[in-house]
């Protein structure tokens, strides 16, 4: 999926589920959870050997309505955490 304000807004888990985890498509590894409650975070996922480990960046609405540099911030912030 490609993330704008309007498609991470979207994001919501279907019931009986109460989370979701959609990754970005140019940038393999970063990511949006959207919990049941509307709560939204951006997340970096990784895998070195058999363990995987997922760290949160930011709330979207937080980065997103104050500068969206912040947004292209944590997307280069994950590729470095993931390299």
């Amino acid at each position: 999926m490609k993330f704008t304000l309007d498609t991470i807004r979207s994001l919501s888990p279907v019931s009986p589920k109460t989370d979701i985890i959609v990754f970005d498509d140019d940038l393999p590894g970063f990511g949006v959870r959207a919990r049941l409650s509307g709560s939204k975070v951006f997340i970096v996922q990784n895998t070195i050997g058999d363990k995987q480990r997922r760290i949160s960046i930011g709330n979207p609405e937080d980065i997103c309505s104050h500068c969206v540099l912040l947004s292209l911030i944590c997307s280069k912030s994950s590729a470095i955490l993931l390299s």
